[in-house]
């Protein structure tokens, strides 16, 4: 009879300590990189003839999305909600170490999130098209390029270089300047973009609410962009 309690209490120790793992796990996707896009051609640009301009390719891996923090079941844990779609436009221009014009712009009505244990996110896409985001009266986010783009050196084929960016950010129809670091690859005869770390945004200076649900989730104040984007001369 002892034996059956004692065996009994471990079999519930264990089991709420699974169920404990399953529902504080966090299974946010890692931060996009250039890394991300394998080499698919054997020859690519080489550092003498990246002038021009380059386009987005559709129908690539190109992508961009939204990173937050969400305080869950009264801070028992955090789980990091992450939001991505391919609808993803723009172009850039190069010229020799510099790029000097560029602009880009996401589909965020298109936007889907990861599933994360314990609650459902079917719903998030749907939630944000009339609260938070309001994606149903502001549907773009966009970026364009204010200053050039001073490269240290060429991108070379197959490895990649770092610079700064700044530009004007519109989000939820609010324009706000940032700048942050992007990084640079030739892969094959395209170009590959990215930021070279998810970008904070303050919910508040782009007049987003953020998300919350009494006793189960709170969404934190600062959020994080990103993107890839795969571009191909034109």
């Amino acid at each position: 009879m002892r034996k059956a309690l004692i065996v009994s209490i471990v079999v519930v120790v264990l089991a709420g300590g699974v169920t404990a793992w399953w529902l504080t796990r966090d299974t946010a996707p890692p931060p996009m990189s250039v890394d991300d896009v394998s080499q698919k051609e054997s020859t690519g640009p080489t550092t003498s003839d990246l002038d021009g301009t380059w386009t987005v390719e559709q129908g690539s891996d190109s992508q961009a999305g939204l990173r937050i923090v969400e305080d869950r079941f009264g801070g028992l844990r955090d789980n990091t909600a992450v939001g991505r779609t391919p609808s993803v436009t723009g172009e850039l221009s190069i010229a020799g170490t510099t790029v000097s014009s560029g602009s880009f712009r996401v589909d965020l009505s298109k936007i889907r999130f990861t599933d994360d244990p314990g609650v459902s996110v079917a719903d998030r896409s749907k939630y944000l098209q009339t609260k938070s985001l309001e994606t149903d009266r502001f549907p773009d986010a966009s970026f364009e390029l204010t200053k050039p783009i001073r490269l240290s050196s060429p991108p070379r084929s197959g490895t990649s270089v770092v610079a700064s960016a700044t530009g004007d950010l519109t989000l939820h129809g609010i324009t706000r300047s940032v700048t942050f670091d992007v990084e640079a690859k030739p892969v094959g005869s395209t170009v590959v973009l990215a930021t070279a770390d998810p970008v904070p945004v303050k919910l508040a200076d782009h007049g987003i609410d953020a998300p919350e649900i009494p006793g189960l989730s709170k969404v934190r104040g600062t959020g994080e962009f990103e993107f890839l984007v795969v571009l191909r001369r034109t």
